[in-house]
């Protein structure tokens, strides 16, 4: 396993050392370090709380950091394999484009702040099961699909799902449904 444990002094500026590390597994950060801090092998930056890196070949569950604000496009879609379970929690307030481009998740976990999903945040390869936090104004999940709060409009279907009766409240389905 590639592990990488970034000292208390080490205020990395610049993640370009990163390009050829495709086997990283695992990387942290020394508690006591004022610049930046790990969380499920998310390396952020402590000043801005924003994602600067990530291990791509990091296995299990993703808890991003509360505080987060915006889901950074281009981070997670260097992961092989399936991440059984992806976490943005309630400080996310923005989801950049392409931010799910290539992802394989198990079960995502949408917080109350996250913005409504759309096909520009990227094209998800597979993912089984999303849930949203009962108080987003933007989204409701019911079985592990994804629909608009008000559930005239169904935005993602898990591409496992047999034999589901789509609600007849819905009537529009958004692009990023067909991409799975």
């Amino acid at each position: 396993m590639l592990s990488i444990t970034f000292g208390a002094g080490i205020n990395l500026q610049n993640t370009e050392l990163f390009s050829d590390m495709s086997k990283l597994q695992s990387l942290s950060v020394n508690a006591n370090n004022p610049y930046m801090y790990s969380k499920t092998d998310v390396l952020y930056r402590k000043a801005t709380n924003t994602i600067m890196y990530f291990a791509p070949k990091h296995t299990g569950p993703i808890e991003l950091a509360d505080g987060l604000e915006t889901l950074p496009a281009d981070v997670f879609g260097i992961i092989s394999g399936i991440t059984e379970r992806f976490v943005i929690p309630d400080s996310v307030t923005a989801i950049e484009d392409g931010a799910f481009d290539h992802m394989s998740i198990g079960s995502l976990y949408l917080g109350k702040n996250v913005p409504k999903f759309n096909a520009e945040m990227g094209s998800l390869i597979l993912v089984s099961n999303v849930e949203v936090a009962a108080d987003n104004p933007n989204m409701a999940s019911v079985d592990g699909v994804l629909y608009g709060k008000d559930m005239t409009e169904l935005l993602l279907f898990p591409a496992e799902r047999t034999n589901y009766t789509i609600p007849d409240s819905v009537i529009k389905v958004e692009d990023c449904t067909s991409t799975i």
